[in-house]
């Protein structure tokens, strides 16, 4: 795991966890709404993949303060204005999703 600090705090602004095949960046420090944790990019090390990243995803802190959850990258569309996933997870696929969610979670546990 590799963190870069701020100077001026004491606590890591980005984390690096290195997982199976990619590694997820956190920047811990994000600009945007009081419920939002940190953004993650998805970089992958393996073929045939390797050297792209998926960025966007972000861990919020819910509204009762008792969780966090993840939501996937959205594509701001200029003609409607409308949020739209990058990914698509059909019901089979959804599990997929689901486990790159939880891969984001226990990349922020494992740096608290």
């Amino acid at each position: 795991m590799t963190r870069e600090h701020n100077r001026n705090s004491a606590r890591p602004t980005t984390a690096l966890v290195q997982a199976d095949g990619y590694a997820i960046e956190l920047d811990l420090a994000p600009r945007g709404p009081h419920a939002l944790v940190a953004r993650a990019t998805l970089h992958f090390l393996t073929a045939p993949l390797a050297g792209l990243a998926l960025r966007g995803f972000c861990l919020w802190r819910t509204s009762t303060g008792a969780g966090l959850l993840v939501t996937p990258p959205r594509l701001q569309s200029d003609v409607t204005f409308l949020a739209a996933s990058h990914l698509a997870a059909p019901d089979a696929s959804r599990r997929a999703l689901e486990a790159l969610e939880q891969s984001i979670l226990d990349a922020y546990q494992r740096i608290q």
